[in-house]
């Protein structure tokens, strides 16, 4: 009996021992997962302060690149529209092809001479703007007589093309209106000294040829006259713009530039 009775206590007792390994093992788990960053981050350091082993970098903190201020000024755009709505007897605008300025156009029908005496804002000027002749129509007449009146001649680059250099560099300008662009090959530069012939007068005046005679006899005058020999022969049946303006007060010696529409460009 006393046997059978040690041998239970022992079971029970091993039982016992058992329960109790267990829960020590479960405890000593759960201590581990609950360990707090401070404990976490102390490890960090112990880890990366042994010899021979990199330390943890720090995850960089990102900054907001602030965006910096553009100081090019955005550049004037050309608008014929707005051109026109300032002052509706503005026509169109010549330009030297790749110089980008673009000089202003004027016609008065009723006052044909109006923009001799006032500037592009209608007030009285001894610097007036260029205006087309009022007998021209802009787009019907074979030659369009432009007027450059007393337009400051420092400032209008159009003078420079009595030297055969500057004509080389720059052989064709451009007239713009809202529709069309329309580039004139220049072919004669001409210097107008003292009086002229009644015949003179007539070929500088001329708006429309009356035949092909008529535009032969145009074309030699205004060549043999040129300041230099452009070595072009325009055709009949070509359209053309002459520039005249003054050259020389004093002298009373006006510059005229013919050239004739090679091609259009259509842009606007």
């Amino acid at each position: 009996m006393s046997k059978r009775i040690q041998i239970i206590a022992a079971a029970v007792l091993t039982v016992c021992l058992f329960l109790c390994g267990f829960y020590l093992s479960a405890s000593n788990t759960g201590n581990s997962q609950m360990e707090s960053p401070e404990s976490s981050q102390a490890e960090t350091r112990l880890f990366s302060s042994r010899p021979g082993v990199s330390p943890i970098p720090a995850t960089p903190e990102v900054k907001s690149i602030p965006q910096a201020a553009s100081s090019i000024a955005e550049p004037e755009i050309f608008d014929p529209v707005q051109q026109m709505t300032d002052n509706p007897n503005c026509i169109g605008w010549l330009s030297i092809a790749g110089d980008g300025e673009e000089i202003p156009v004027m016609q008065t029908i009723d006052d044909p001479e109006y923009y001799r005496t006032h500037d592009f804002n209608m007030a009285e000027s001894d610097n007036s703007p260029l205006y087309l002749d009022s007998r021209c129509g802009v787009y019907e007449s074979d030659n369009r007589i432009v007027y450059g009146g007393h337009v400051q001649n420092d400032i209008f680059t159009f003078r420079n093309y009595t030297a055969p250099e500057y004509w080389q560099e720059n052989p064709a300008f451009m007239f713009t209106d809202a529709y069309e662009r329309v580039q004139y090959t220049v072919f004669a530069v001409l210097t107008v000294f003292g009086p002229v012939t009644e015949t003179e007068k007539n070929l500088f005046d001329l708006i429309d040829f009356a035949d092909e005679q008529d535009f032969d006899e145009w074309i030699r005058y205004m060549q043999e006259k040129s300041l230099y020999d452009a070595e072009i022969k325009p055709v009949y049946g070509d359209r053309f713009m002459m520039i005249s303006f003054d050259g020389d007060k004093q002298a009373n010696s006006p510059i005229l530039i013919i050239g004739y529409a090679e091609k259009h460009i259509h842009e606007r």
